[in-house]
């Protein structure tokens, strides 16, 4: 692909210029391996990036180890590199899986995305889906999750934990509770509600509680009730999770 992209100035004008190559090559039972290069040229400095990335399977593609690594360099700043590996696995029943990222401080992700450069992230999760089916419910839904991320010389960002668990009903009805405590670290103040409120910097601890229940589907009358409880800086946590995620 490429893409040439103008300037403010009314008039038509190609400054900058951007070409995105993906190669792939599928193995069969899941295995692959590809390469992506990211290249930007024109009115600021020449940008260019590129990755290897590929997955491998097991025991009839139940376990999973995939990942990527991959590096930029700008004109005039260093380079800079980032990986990503996880490992899954998933049955009928039961999903578990570690997902770890590094991205290095000098990392630049002007033609993509990364949550944030100079950080350690490390996350585990686990889930349980049986089938119960007994006179009540048909079945249940238990997964958990931490998520542990830290800056580059082990200073932590934040630590967020998911524990859930919900239950199908015989009648399709749904009944979901969800626990979400977790520990932020503010390094720098920042402004929320529309920059109406600053949030100083330093150390946070949140617990977030959500209930809800659906009634049945597809009847004549349908309805959802749900009710969320938490700490008077959870709303804080959330804030920074949909800036950073």
């Amino acid at each position: 692909m490429n893409v040439g992209m103008s300037t403010p100035d009314p008039r038509v004008s190609l400054a900058d210029n951007a070409v995105v190559v993906r190669m792939n090559h599928a193995f069969g039972h899941g295995d692959r391996i590809g390469n992506l290069l990211m290249s930007r040229a024109g009115s600021g400095n020449h940008y260019l990036a590129t990755a290897v990335d590929g997955q491998y399977t097991m025991f009839d593609e139940r376990l999973a180890l995939s990942g990527f690594y991959a590096r930029s360099a700008t004109d005039g700043a260093g380079a800079g590199g980032m990986a990503n590996v996880n490992l899954t696995w998933a049955s009928q029943d039961f999903q578990a899986g570690v997902r770890y990222v590094d991205v290095a401080t000098t990392f630049d992700p002007q033609l993509g995305y990364v949550p944030e450069t100079g950080i350690v992230s490390t996350n585990f999760f686990a889930s349980y889906t049986p089938f119960v089916a007994n006179d009540l419910v048909r079945q249940l839904f238990l997964d958990s999750s931490v998520l542990r991320s830290t800056n580059r010389d082990d200073t932590r960002v934040y630590d967020r934990y998911n524990f859930g668990g919900s239950a199908l009903l015989m009648n399709n009805a749904f009944v979901s509770l969800r626990l979400l405590p977790a520990v932020e670290e503010v390094g720098a103040p920042f402004k929320i509600a529309a920059e109406r409120i600053t949030v100083p910097a330093g150390h946070y601890d949140m617990m977030v509680g959500q209930f809800s229940i659906d009634t049945p589907p597809r009847r004549t009358l349908e309805g959802h009730l749900g009710y969320t409880t938490g700490s008077s800086s959870a709303g804080i946590g959330a804030r920074r999770t949909r800036a950073s995620a």
